[in-house]
C-alpha cells in the first residue's frame, strides 16, 4: 500500500459514457458558440464584490472554450447563468446537473439552480458548494425541483470568498419521473438490505455515490469492514469503492485505501490499523467507506463490525456526502444506517464521550466533574471532548458575569457523571447575594439544558430544554445554559450564588456563580431597531392546529422574542389569514376591525418592541390588487366581496395607501412609541424595477409618512425614479462597506441591513454551525457602521410548506438543522425560536440567548454615546466607540476570541460607570 493524500477528484468520466441521460436542456453547454460573449448565458455578478466573469480560450475541458468567474475581494458572486425555456421543467421529474470545474480554493465553487414559476419567480434552490480541484474535475449530481416549478435558471458561480473557477461542459437533463428513480433505489436499497442480512449485529449502512460512512476510532488496532455494490456489473475506469483510512499524525494526515470490487459480492475484509513507517501516530484513525464515480444510479451496502474493541474506540460515526449539502443526506437516495445503526452510534459516542470527560475530569461515585465557562463560546460534543481531554479546558467550579441591571447575561456548565448511565438530571440556582444589598433572586436565573443539532454529521448545540428533571441528550454531554437576569433597580455590588446539579445516580456537583454588577443600568426601551419575521402559519402547520392560532399561544412566540430585545413582526405566509378583517361600506370606503391586530401589537408593545411593521407581509405592495385580491365583508349585506383592481392602477395605490395609513394611525392611538414602516416587495431584481418605483411612489402619495423599506438594493445600481422613492434602505450586510449610501445618508434616509442564508464564509452570520461571536458581532458591527435597524426573515419558518410534521416531533426526537432550502445547506437558517412539546411552549436557543446579548452590547455602546455627547471625554472613549481594530477591523476581519470581545466589552462598561458617575 503506498500512503496517499486523497483529494477528491470524482472521476466520472466513465460513468458518464455508462449512463444514458435525457437531452441536455441547456443551450450551448461547452461555451463553443457565440460573437463577443457565450451564446445563451449571462456573465455577470449579483449582490456586492468586486470581480469579473470571462469567455475565455485557455485551456478548456473539451472544445475550444471555457468560463472563468472570479471574485477578488469577499461578498456575493460572480456568475455565468441561463434561463432555461417557459414549461421546460416539472415537479415530478427528477433532473441531473453535472459539469466540469477547476477552483483555486474548497468551496468558491458554487452551482446553482433555481426553481422558477411560470412568472418567472422564485421558488427555491438547489445549489452546493464543491472543493478545489486543481485539475478538471466532474460534479455530478441528482435534484428534484420545488413544487410548482415551470423552468429553471442556472447559474454558474464563484461565491462568498476570494477565488477562481472555471467551468466547462455542463449538463442539465431529466433523468425521469421522480417517483419511478425512487423506486428503483428503493428495489436495490432491499437487494443490498437481503445482503446485509448475512452481517446481523454489524453497524450497517446504504450509501450512493458520492456519499459514505465514516467512523473515527482512537486507539483500536484492527476492525473488519464489509461492502457489497448494487446497480453496476463492473467499476467504471478510475472509480473507487472500498475503504479509506485517513490516520493523525504529527506530520499532517496520512491516508491508505482498501478497493472492492462488485463482481465479488458481499465481501469482508480484516484491516490492520497499526501501519509502520508513520511517525507520531495519535492512534486516531478514520475510516471512511465510500463508493466514488460508480453513477448516480448504483448504491452501496457498508458495514463494520462493532467488536467490544471498535466500540470502545468509537468517538464519532456519521453519514455524508463528498460535495452536496449535508441536506442533500434526507433525499430518498441519500446515505442512510440500517436497522439502529443510528442510534447504536449515536448512544456510544456520546457514551463514550462523557467517559472520556469524566477519567479527565476527575469525576468518581457521588461527585461530577464540571467546567464553567460563559456564553461567549458554544462546543460540540467532540470539541468539548478534544479540549478538555487535551487540556486546553480544565476543571473549573467558578464563573464570573459582568451584568448591569436590565440586562441579562448567560453562562454554561459542562456536568461529567461518573457513570454514562446516571439518569435524569436536576439543576437549580439558588438566589445571588451581595451584602447590604436585596438579593438577585433564583427566579431570575433560568437554567435549562442544551440539546443537539445533527448536522453534516457533527452534532451542534442549540436548543434549550426547560423541563426539569432533564433528559440527558442521546447527542452529547449534558451542559446547562444559565441566564442570569439582573432587576433593572438591583444596587451595584458583587453578587455570589451556586449551580446545584445533580443526576439520578447520586453524582453531585456545585459551580460558585459570582455576577458584577455595575453601577448603571440598560433601560428596558431598545435603542436599536428590528425586524424578525414571525410566522402564525408555521404555528398552525407543525402543531397541526385546526384553526388559527389563538392569541394567547401566539402571544408566547412574541413575549419569547421581545424579552430577547428583538420585534417579532407578524408575517401572513402559509396557513393563515390577516390580523384584520376588511369591511366595504356602503359609500364603498373601507373600514377595519382591529381586534386580532391589537392583541398582537399591544402584546408586542408591553413587551419592548422597538419596531411594527404596519403591513401584513413583506409582499404587500400585491395585496387590494388582482394580483393578491383582499375579502372584505360588505357592511350592509353580510356579504364577502373582492377588492381587486389592477395592480399598481390608481384604485390599487388609493386602497393600499388608505389601510396603511389607517392602520399606522391606529397604532399609535395603541400607544406605540416606535418606529413604524412599510415593506411592499422583497428583494427585487432589475426586471421588476418599473413596478416597484411605481407602487413606491403610489405610497408616496397615498400613505405619506411611512417609510417605504427595499431590501438587497444599492443606489448606484438603481434607475432614479425607483431610488429616489425609498427612504428606508436595508441592503445585506456586504454592502454597507462599499460606503455607497453617503447620498442616502445626508438625505436623512435611514439605513438598515439584512443577512439571511447569505453572506457566508467570514461574515457574521446567525447560522447555527458558526461560532457565538460570529452570531453576535453583527450588532456591534451594526453600532460601527452607522445602521440603525436589523432585519432578519425569520424566528421560526420550521417546515418548508410542502411538508407535514414528521413524528415523532422535536423535542421527542432529533431537530432537523436545515428546514427549507434543503439544496442550499444553511443549518439554522429562518430560525431562532423551537417547537416545544405544545402549541404554547416555545423553546429558546443559544442563538436567540447570543441574539439578545448582541443587541445589548449594541445598547452599552449607545448609553456611552449619550453619555459621551455630553461632556469632553478622553481619547479612549472615542475609541471605543468606533469600535478598535482589534475587535472589528472589517466586516470579515474580526475577533473570534471570547478573550478580545469580553475585555472589550467589560472597557465600554467600565466607562459608562465612569462617566455615569461623573469620574472623568
Amino acid at each position: 500500500m503506498t500512503p496517499a493524500i486523497v483529494v477528491l477528484t470524482m472521476l466520472l468520466g466513465a460513468a458518464l459514457g455508462a449512463q444514458s441521460p435525457g437531452s441536455n436542456l441547456l443551450r450551448n453547454p461547452g461555451f463553443e458558440a457565440g460573437g463577443q460573449a457565450p451564446e445563451a448565458w449571462g456573465l455577470g455578478m449579483e449582490g456586492r464584490g468586486a470581480g469579473s466573469a470571462r469567455w475565455e480560450s485557455e485551456g478548456p475541458h473539451g472544445g475550444g472554450r471555457c468560463v472563468r468567474v472570479e471574485l477578488a475581494e469577499r461578498g456575493d458572486y460572480w456568475m455565468a447563468d441561463q434561463v432555461l425555456p417557459a414549461r421546460s421543467a416539472s415537479e415530478k421529474s427528477l433532473y441531473r446537473l453535472t459539469g466540469w470545474y477547476r477552483a483555486d480554493k474548497p468551496n468558491v465553487a458554487h452551482p446553482t439552480v433555481y426553481s422558477l414559476d411560470a412568472n418567472g419567480a422564485f421558488l427555491g434552490a438547489f445549489e452546493f458548494a464543491l472543493p478545489q480541484a486543481n485539475e478538471w474535475t466532474l460534479f455530478d449530481t441528482l435534484f428534484r425541483p420545488k413544487a410548482g416549478v415551470d423552468h429553471f435558471r442556472l447559474q454558474l458561480r464563484v461565491q462568498g470568498e476570494p477565488g477562481v473557477v472555471w467551468y466547462d461542459d455542463v449538463g442539465l437533463s431529466e433523468v425521469g419521473d421522480a417517483e419511478g428513480f425512487a423506486a428503483q433505489q428503493r428495489a436495490l436499497a432491499e437487494q443490498l438490505q437481503g445482503q446485509a442480512a448475512a452481517l446481523s449485529g454489524w453497524w450497517c449502512a446504504l450509501v450512493p455515490t458520492e456519499a459514505f460512512a465514516e467512523f473515527r476510532l482512537r486507539g483500536a488496532d484492527q476492525v473488519t469492514v464489509a461492502m457489497a455494490l448494487a446497480g453496476m456489473d463492473e467499476l467504471p475506469r478510475g472509480a473507487f469503492a472500498g475503504v479509506e483510512a485517513v490516520y493523525q499524525t504529527l506530520e499532517g494526515e496520512q491516508t491508505f485505501r482498501w478497493p472492492f470490487e462488485p463482481s465479488q459480492g458481499l465481501v469482508r475484509r480484516t484491516l490492520d490499523l497499526r501501519e509502520p513507517g508513520m511517525k507520531g501516530w495519535s492512534g486516531s484513525v478514520t475510516l471512511r467507506l465510500a463508493a466514488r464515480g460508480v453513477g448516480p444510479g448504483a448504491r452501496a451496502l457498508v458495514a463494520i463490525e462493532p467488536t467490544p474493541e471498535v466500540r470502545r474506540a468509537l468517538v464519532e460515526g456519521r453519514l455524508g456526502t463528498d460535495y452536496l449539502s449535508p441536506a442533500g443526506e434526507a433525499l430518498p437516495w441519500g446515505p442512510q444506517f440500517l436497522g439502529d445503526t443510528a442510534a447504536q452510534i449515536a448512544a456510544l459516542t456520546a457514551e463514550n464521550t462523557t467517559r472520556h470527560l469524566a477519567q479527565t475530569l476527575g469525576a468518581k461515585s457521588g461527585r461530577a466533574g464540571i467546567v464553567a465557562l460563559d456564553g461567549l463560546t458554544r462546543r460540540r460534543p467532540d470539541e468539548w471532548r478534544e479540549d478538555v481531554t487535551s487540556g486546553r479546558l480544565e476543571p473549573t467550579s467558578t464563573i464570573e458575569l459582568l451584568c448591569a441591571g436590565g440586562e441579562a447575561e448567560s453562562f454554561q456548565c459542562l456536568f461529567a457523571a461518573s457513570s454514562p448511565n446516571a439518569g435524569k438530571l436536576i439543576a437549580e440556582m439558588t438566589p445571588l447575594r451581595c451584602k447590604g444589598n436585596p438579593p438577585i433572586p433564583a427566579e431570575a436565573c433560568k437554567v435549562r439544558l442544551v440539546e443537539y443539532v445533527p448536522f453534516a454529521g457533527k452534532a451542534w448545540p442549540d436548543p434549550l430544554l426547560e423541563a426539569q428533571p432533564f433528559e440527558p441528550s442521546k447527542l452529547g454531554p449534558p451542559v446547562f445554559w444559565v441566564t442570569v437576569s439582573v432587576p433593572e433597580q438591583q444596587p451595584t455590588g458583587l453578587y455570589t450564588g451556586e449551580l446545584r446539579m445533580r443526576a439520578e445516580s447520586g453524582d453531585r456537583a456545585t459551580a460558585e456563580v459570582q455576577v458584577r454588577v455595575p453601577g448603571f443600568a440598560l433601560s428596558k426601551e431598545t435603542h436599536l431597531n428590528s425586524s424578525f419575521w414571525l410566522f402564525r402559519g408555521h404555528i398552525r402547520h407543525y402543531f397541526e392546529l385546526q384553526d388559527e392560532v389563538p392569541p394567547e399561544v401566539y402571544g408566547e412566540y412574541i413575549d419569547l422574542a421581545t424579552s430577547h430585545r428583538l420585534s417579532p413582526i407578524d408575517v401572513l405566509e402559509g396557513p393563515c389569514g390577516p390580523l384584520v378583517t376588511v369591511y366595504r361600506e356602503a359609500d364603498g370606503s373601507l373600514s377595519y376591525d382591529w381586534a386580532r391586530w391589537d392583541a398582537y401589537a399591544k402584546r408586542a408593545m408591553d413587551g419592548g418592541a422597538s419596531t411594527l411593521h404596519v403591513a401584513w407581509t413583506h409582499w404587500m405592495g400585491w395585496f387590494f390588487s388582482d394580483r393578491a385580491p383582499v375579502t372584505a365583508i360588505d357592511r350592509a349585506t353580510g356579504e364577502a366581496v373582492k377588492i381587486a383592481p389592477p395592480h399598481n392602477s390608481e384604485e390599487h395605490l388609493r386602497y393600499l395607501g388608505s389601510y396603511l395609513t389607517a392602520a399606522a394611525q391606529h397604532t399609535r392611538e395603541l400607544g406605540f412609541k416606535g418606529f413604524l414602516y412599510v415593506q411592499p416587495y422583497d428583494e427585487p431584481q432589475p426586471d421588476g424595477y418599473e413596478r416597484v418605483a411605481t407602487t413606491l411612489a403610489g405610497l408616496g402619495q397615498y400613505a405619506p409618512g411611512i417609510p417605504r423599506l427595499m431590501d438587497a438594493v444599492y443606489p448606484p445600481a438603481l434607475p432614479q425614479n425607483l431610488r429616489s422613492n425609498i427612504d428606508l434602505w436595508c441592503p445585506l450586510s456586504p454592502g454597507i462597506e462599499g460606503n455607497e449610501f453617503e447620498q442616502e445618508h445626508a438625505a436623512g434616509d435611514i439605513i438598515w441591513w439584512y443577512v439571511c442564508c447569505g453572506p457566508r464564509g467570514q461574515y457574521a452570520n446567525f447560522f447555527t454551525n458558526q461560532s457565538v461571536l460570529e452570531n453576535r458581532m453583527l450588532f456591534t458591527q451594526t453600532w460601527q457602521h452607522h445602521v440603525t435597524g436589523v432585519l432578519y426573515w425569520g424566528l421560526n419558518y420550521w417546515l418548508d410548506w410542502g411538508k407535514p410534521p414528521v413524528a415523532p416531533r422535536f423535542p421527542n426526537a432529533p431537530w432537523r438543522g436545515v428546514t427549507d432550502n434543503e439544496g442550499a445547506g444553511y443549518c439554522g437558517d429562518g430560525y431562532f425560536i423551537y417547537p416545544g412539546p405544545a402549541a404554547d411552549q416555545p423553546l429558546s436557543s443559544i442563538r436567540l440567548e447570543t441574539l439578545r446579548d448582541g443587541v445589548e452590547d449594541y445598547e452599552y455602546l449607545y448609553a456611552l454615546n449619550e453619555l459621551a455627547r455630553q461632556k469632553d471625554v478622553p481619547e479612549e472613549v472615542t475609541r471605543l466607540l468606533a469600535v478598535p481594530p482589534e475587535v472589528a477591523a472589517t466586516l470579515t476581519d474580526f475577533t473570534r476570541d471570547p478573550v478580545v470581545f469580553r475585555k472589550y466589552r467589560e472597557a465600554v462598561a467600565e466607562w459608562i460607570e465612569r462617566l455615569a458617575a461623573g469620574r472623568p
